[in-house]
C-alpha cells in the first residue's frame, strides 16, 4: 500500500492507495500552520480504520508544492523519513495535479499574487484567469490540493529514492536577514 500526503496548503490530507493506484481510504483536516501534527494523526486514524499496520505501507508520496514553504517541507520530509525507516519507495507529485488534473490551476504566491500553472508552464499574476481553479488571492471558490485526487494522476508520480525527493519551489522563499547577526560568543560556538 502507498500513503500519499498533501501538506502544501492549509488543508492537510492523507490517502492510502493500493499498489496499482486504487484509492482505499482518505482523510483531510483544516490545519493552517499545523500540518506536521495533523498529518501523522490522520495517517494513524486511517490505518486504524482500515485495519492496517504502518508496516503494510511500501511507498510514500509527497505533494511537492508549490505552496506553503514549511508545509511542503513537512510532507517531503515525512515521505522521505518513512521511506528510509520502512525501506520503502518514495515519490512526489506537484500540488497543482492534486487540485485538478486538467486545465489552469492557481496557487498562492506572495501577498496579492498567485501562480498561474498550466502543465509545466507558470507565471505570477495579480489576477485569477477565468476558468482557473485553486486557491489564493482572488479565488472565490477555493479548491485545495487533496491527496485522494492522486488517483486521477497516479501514473504521473515521480518515483525516486528518498535522497532525491525534493520540494518544487517556483521562487525563492521570502525570508529576511536577521537585524542582529548570530554570534558565537558566549560558548555557543
Amino acid at each position: 500500500m502507498i500513503a500519499v500526503f498533501s501538506t502544501s496548503s492549509p488543508l492537510a490530507s492523507v490517502a492510502i492507495f493500493s499498489d496499482n493506484g486504487s484509492l482505499l481510504i482518505a482523510a483531510e483536516e483544516w490545519a493552517p500552520m499545523s500540518a506536521s501534527q495533523v498529518v501523522l494523526t490522520l495517517l494513524d486514524r486511517i490505518l486504524t480504520e482500515g485495519g492496517w499496520n504502518p508496516s503494510d505501507l511500501t511507498g510514500f508520496v509527497a505533494d511537492l508544492g508549490p505552496g506553503s514553504f514549511t508545509g511542503v517541507k513537512v510532507g517531503v520530509t515525512l515521505a522521505k523519513a518513512l521511506a528510509f525507516a520502512g525501506n520503502g519507495r518514495c515519490g512526489g507529485i506537484p500540488a497543482q495535479r492534486l487540485v485538478s488534473h486538467t486545465g489552469t490551476v492557481v496557487l498562492p504566491s506572495r501577498k496579492g499574487e498567485v501562480f498561474v500553472l498550466n502543465g509545466d508552464e507558470f507565471f505570477l499574476s495579480e489576477n485569477v484567469p477565468v476558468g482557473a481553479v485553486g486557491y489564493g488571492s482572488g479565488v472565490v471558490d477555493p479548491v485545495y490540493p487533496v491527496s485522494a485526487r492522486c488517483e486521477q494522476v497516479w501514473n504521473e508520480i515521480d518515483w525516486t529514492d528518498p535522497m532525491h525527493l525534493i520540494p518544487r519551489y517556483l521562487i525563492e522563499p521570502s525570508i529576511s536577514t536577521p537585524k542582529k547577526p548570530f554570534s558565537t560568543a558566549g560558548g555557543l560556538g
